[in-house]
């Protein structure tokens, strides 16, 4: 996934970002709450890796055939 470079943090991260989702919720429309959730859990991720500076960076390599290659983001420019 991408948030990899993030190590062992990501679990904490995710956790942190629930319990504050959590906490806040305070709608009575629960059939779109797995969704925001998600969504909550996702940006939350996504967040920490930006303040890290390390989306693109530090992402493992993919072997594929004999030569390690780093994961194609067709979105990246430069």
């Amino acid at each position: 996934m991408f948030y990899r470079s993030l190590g062992k943090d990501a679990e904490g991260i995710a956790v942190l970002a629930l319990i504050e989702l959590i906490l806040k919720y305070d709608g009575a429309d629960f059939a779109n709450w797995p969704g925001l959730a998600r969504c909550k859990v996702h940006f939350a991720l996504f967040d920490a890796m930006q303040k890290q500076g390390q989306i693109w960076e530090n992402e493992a390599q993919v072997q594929y055939g004999g030569a390690a290659t780093a994961p194609a983001n067709p979105t990246r420019t430069g």
